[in-house]
């Protein structure tokens, strides 16, 4: 059982550096397993997102820090070749969708702001109703434990300032793009 950290790496127009962090209690049934977690874990959950991102922002990598005696330290990089798939005008950096999960507990949330976003996903500021399925299903993926066949698990979650571990219990999306 270890409390880890995935950064998935990328850039929106080859210009602004991407940056996500997603924390879980990662517990593999063997060793080495971690790596095969966190790309399924990010596979699915950006899987839901590419149709509402611009083609030009684009995922290449993602490091695996794993938290030891309160630091947070370098376990490996994972290439993740992935890019947004919408073709229609980009809108500015600062536009996002936004995740809210939530742990038990007083200020135990994760935020995740989902930038990239085109004209054709939003309207009138809030998100187009042909993409808040996909966003709602991604949402309940990002609070979602995932297990493998081989009984590896990654529970999605927050660690507080004194490095203790809280899985989401839930979570909501806020329904606009946000400025």
């Amino acid at each position: 059982m270890a409390i880890q950290r995935a950064v998935v790496k990328g850039t929106i127009a080859d210009f602004v550096n991407i940056r996500n962090m997603f924390t879980a209690n990662v517990v593999e049934s063997y060793p080495g397993e971690a790596s095969a977690l966190w790309e399924l874990y990010l596979e699915q959950f950006y899987g839901m997102l590419y149709d509402m991102l611009h083609t030009g922002s684009v995922f290449t990598s993602f490091e695996i820090l794993q938290l030891n005696t309160g630091v947070w330290e370098l376990v490996t990089e994972v290439p993740f070749s992935h890019a947004g798939t919408d073709t229609t005008q980009a809108l500015a950096n600062q536009v996002a969708l936004v995740f809210i999960g939530k742990a038990l507990g007083v200020k135990h949330i994760g935020r995740k702001f989902i930038g990239g976003l085109t004209e054709n996903t939003v309207q009138i500021n809030g998100l187009a109703a042909s993409f808040i399925a996909d966003a709602a299903q991604a949402l309940i993926y990002y609070v979602s434990p995932v297990d493998v066949e081989l009984g590896g698990t990654l529970t999605p979650g927050v660690v507080n300032k004194n490095n203790l571990f809280y899985p989401f219990v839930g979570g909501f999306e806020i329904g606009r793009a946000h400025v």
